[in-house]
């Protein structure tokens, strides 16, 4: 190979990666989600069996709502897919957590998926939890809200709608404070 011929491969992979990804912020990523998450699909996760487990506490087996969650996998896989394809577009880092509303009782709530563990602003490591304030504000209003309760951690929570338009998933965008995000100027 000669000069010639390695300055055009050169400057060709130059020019690719010129058009790498472009990294959005955490309320970008979460208006996306909102645009491209299926609130139908979210809602049949979590299989009848392991919900009823969630309300319906044994005291002879406190961890039988644990033991027992199980998911429609293929369903489970096509939402976490998409949450992945979301990720991409973030900056290194940045997680995705899926919150429900427990069904059979509107006052607690839980984590379907959650591709950062570690880095959720309300996740206690439990399977349900009382539905915090922030969480009710965007179930009911179905508009995004911005959060930083941990230090060094803020959290976007947009809603992911049904086909009739009703909120039936909370998206958690995590991002840690004081990193440099570059955002595009036309998105």
């Amino acid at each position: 190979m000669n000069r010639r011929h390695f300055f055009v491969i050169f400057t060709s992979c130059m020019a690719l990666t010129s058009f790498a990804q472009p990294v959005y912020s955490a309320e970008q990523i979460a208006q996306m989600a909102t645009a491209m998450m299926d609130g139908d699909e979210c809602l049949r996760i979590v299989t009848k069996r392991a919900a009823d487990k969630l309300i319906h506490r044994d005291d002879r087996d406190p961890w039988a709502a644990g033991d027992n969650y199980d998911v429609d996998a293929k369903v489970f896989e096509r939402v976490k897919k998409t949450m992945l394809r979301l990720q991409t577009l973030a900056p290194s880092g940045t997680g995705l957590n899926l919150w429900l509303k427990v069904t059979g009782d509107p006052k607690l709530m839980q984590v379907a998926i959650r591709l950062a563990p570690g880095d959720s602003s309300f996740f206690i490591g439990q399977m349900t939890q009382t539905l915090p304030a922030e969480f009710a504000q965007v179930f009911a209003g179905g508009t995004q809200a911005t959060v930083q309760i941990k230090p060094g951690l803020r959290s976007v929570l947009s809603p992911v709608h049904n086909s009739l338009g009703d909120v039936t998933a909370v998206i958690e965008v995590t991002e840690r404070i004081g990193r440099a995000v570059s955002v595009p100027s036309d998105f």
